[in-house]
């Protein structure tokens, strides 16, 4: 093709003879074809993707639960830049030993108030990391798998040593 647009289609869905789905690469354009206009309009579909990330607190109380979460939550943002708006939900859970307060407050108080929250508790795995927090926020983007930062803060760094943490390293 002249110019050297030509796009690879992987896959398309045909919904209907006006609408179809294509799949170019990881990254799925919506397009409606309008027959008697001779017009086609071709928009992009967000994909849904997941963000994992996880921290640690020393004490079980309230204000250090908040915090760290707060402080995890903001890492996240930076380190994939994205809207609350594209945010389609999040889980939290922590380990029993959690049990001073809830970690989705945290998210309420840095203004996620419309996105829907989920908390729950992990095993008592005898391997686990003690007086630990973890996140997965379901994301709608653009991005692909690799595209996405997953943040470890803190003790919780062990979790996915093979994962590079430039600037997010363990504190005590």
């Amino acid at each position: 093709m002249a110019g050297g647009n030509a796009a690879i289609v992987v896959h398309a869905i045909v919904i209907n003879p006006n609408l179809c789905i294509m799949y170019r690469g990881y990254k799925a354009v919506y397009i409606e074809l309008f027959i008697s206009k001779n017009v086609i309009t071709e928009r992009m579909i967000n994909l849904l993707r997941g963000i994992r990330g996880a921290t640690t607190v020393v004490k079980n109380e309230s204000t250090e639960i908040i915090e760290r979460v707060t402080e995890l939550l903001i890492a996240i943002v930076q380190a994939n830049k994205f809207e609350i708006e594209d945010i389609g939900a999040v889980i939290f859970s922590s380990t029993p030993d959690i049990n001073a307060t809830f970690p989705a407050i945290a998210a309420r108080n840095i203004g996620w108030t419309e996105v829907p929250l989920f908390g729950t508790q992990e095993i008592d795995s005898p391997n686990g990391v003690p007086q630990c927090i973890r996140v997965l926020i379901l994301l709608n983007t653009d991005r692909s798998q690799k595209g996405i930062n997953h943040i470890y803060l803190r003790e919780a760094v062990v979790l996915r040593q093979d994962l590079k943490q430039e600037s997010h390293v363990s504190e005590s």
